[in-house]
């Protein structure tokens, strides 16, 4: 079975990784391996746009503003798209290493997103995830993952054992990971709280034949 795109982890991030002393800007790399190059709060993906990790931006979620003492912390930083940054703003959501969004919002197989209580209809409008044009594009995301799944099971073959090359670009370019990968073992920090942690970066991982092409 192949994961669901739009399906939020059903508990709230664990970070792995814990790089300290730098900047904020330098931590990008991290971020985008510890939420595995998507949008934290509305699960778009790297692979999705023309420039990838390029248009990704790191968000503050505790704003700068709030807390200017704050800037550079790590544990401060998660990874969003630029949608979801803009219009979230200076505004407080749950941080999701607090909170799983799995039990606050829902994507719906037609794109509409649904609120699960109170607190998953501020975030909603918080973030604009209701917006047409998002709901759009999900929309086509969840065709392309219909038809994909679909055609698998029809062949009734994994995904290693497919010989149609077009079926498996298609299924990578929808869940797989970037093409450019952080090596983060060739990264520098002066600290870390989990040292060795980036030994267990996806790049290794699927260096290593650890894990699949998609997630």
């Amino acid at each position: 079975m192949l994961p669901e795109p739009y399906e939020f982890p059903a508990s709230a991030y664990v970070r792995r990784h814990g790089p300290t002393g730098l900047p904020y800007s330098k931590y990008k790399d991290w971020v985008r391996d510890e939420f595995q190059f998507r949008c934290v709060y509305c699960l778009h993906r790297e692979r999705w746009v023309k420039d990838g990790w390029r248009d990704f931006q790191l968000d503050h979620v505790v704003p700068r503003k709030m807390a200017p003492a704050r800037v550079d912390e790590y544990t401060n930083l998660v990874y969003s798209c630029p949608s979801c940054n803009l219009t979230k703003g200076v505004h407080l959501v749950p941080d999701p290493c607090a909170q799983a969004y799995g039990d606050l919002i829902l994507f719906e197989p037609d794109g509409k997103v649904k609120a699960l209580n109170k607190q998953g209809e501020e975030c909603i409008e918080l973030l604009g995830l209701d917006a047409p044009h998002l709901e759009k594009f999900r929309r086509g995301i969840l065709r392309r993952y219909l038809w994909v799944t679909e055609i698998l099971e029809i062949t009734g073959d994994d995904f290693e054992s497919l010989e149609d090359q077009e079926l498996k670009d298609e299924i990578l370019d929808l869940l797989g990971y970037p093409l450019e990968l952080p090596h983060l073992n060739r990264k520098s920090h002066k600290f870390s709280t989990r040292p060795g942690s980036e030994n267990d970066c996806y790049a290794a991982k699927l260096g290593r034949k650890e894990i699949n092409p998609y997630y």
